[in-house]
């Protein structure tokens, strides 16, 4: 696996650690923050993919180009529109009957830092896939197995929590 890879795994799931150690985070709000971060990362590769199979034309200059890196980054949000009630009516389900109070879990400001930090992991990762992507394909990246680690990281929370963990 490349270095690079590694230190953003290290980063993204230092971020919940992070929390619960200075901040205090519940298991809801950690819960949270790694459903935020598993659409993200789809988000990333989806925007990755888009931009590998839809690559912008060089001769329209620079307004089409960045036409082009916008509807990227759109596909990407599409993606986690699409995915987000699927994957999130779990999380409804288990914190509903333990009475969450989502308010005061959504007004967290070290939720808000964690978010802040996700994202800014996600920005860095989305980076460097799109660096990569000029080179190597999304074979080569093995983006397919990438996507299914983050899907397969998701089910396991799920299912630890369910079981009690």
């Amino acid at each position: 696996m490349h270095p690079l890879l590694i230190a953003q795994i290290v980063a993204r799931n230092i971020v919940p650690v992070a929390g619960i150690v200075l901040f205090g985070w519940s298991a809801a709000n950690v819960l949270v923050l790694y459903f935020v971060d598993t659409l993200l990362s789809m988000g990333v590769i989806a925007t990755g993919v888009a931009r590998f199979m839809l690559p912008p034309a060089n001769d329209e200059g620079w307004a089409a180009r960045a036409n082009a890196e916008a509807g990227y980054v759109g596909a990407g949000l599409m993606i986690i529109a699409v995915v987000a009630i699927p994957l999130g009516m779990p999380l409804i389900f288990m914190l509903a009957p333990g009475g969450t109070d989502w308010r005061a879990m959504l007004a967290d400001r070290g939720l808000h830092i964690g978010i802040a930090l996700q994202v800014a992991a996600a920005c860095w990762s989305g980076l460097g896939l799109y660096r990569a992507l000029r080179t190597q394909t999304p074979d080569q990246w093995r983006l397919k197995r990438r996507f299914a680690r983050v899907f397969l990281r998701w089910i396991v929370v799920l299912m630890a929590v369910y079981s009690g963990f």
